[in-house]
């Protein structure tokens, strides 16, 4: 086991230019090309994620879900859902509401 206690602690690369992890009391980051979380459960973020990416390992499904509250997906460019090859489905428990406020 390691245990520290500072101000700032980083893990940088053999190189010593890229940070790869850091720690403050203000913030976590993580500085790698992907980020790979391996536990069955996947991960659980308690506030908002933003991130350019997400997928799954090749053949596997990828689920967003929020078990108790609302899923909000928003971009100001537009959000786009493609199933290049199989069948997109959307259920829900009530009314489904497809809405354009300016388009046709």
């Amino acid at each position: 086991m390691v245990e520290a206690q500072c101000q700032r602690f980083e893990v940088r690369s053999t190189d010593g230019e890229t940070i790869l992890f850091s720690a403050d009391e203000e913030e976590i980051t993580i500085g790698t090309e992907k980020l790979r979380v391996t536990g069955n459960e996947g991960v659980v973020f308690s506030h908002s994620v933003e991130t350019s990416h997400v997928r799954a390992e090749p053949f596997q499904d990828l689920k967003l879900e929020s078990p108790t509250r609302t899923l909000t997906l928003e971009a100001p460019r537009g959000v786009e859902v493609n199933a290049g090859v199989g069948d997109f489905t959307a259920s829900c428990r009530k009314d489904l509401l497809l809405q354009s406020s300016e388009g046709e």
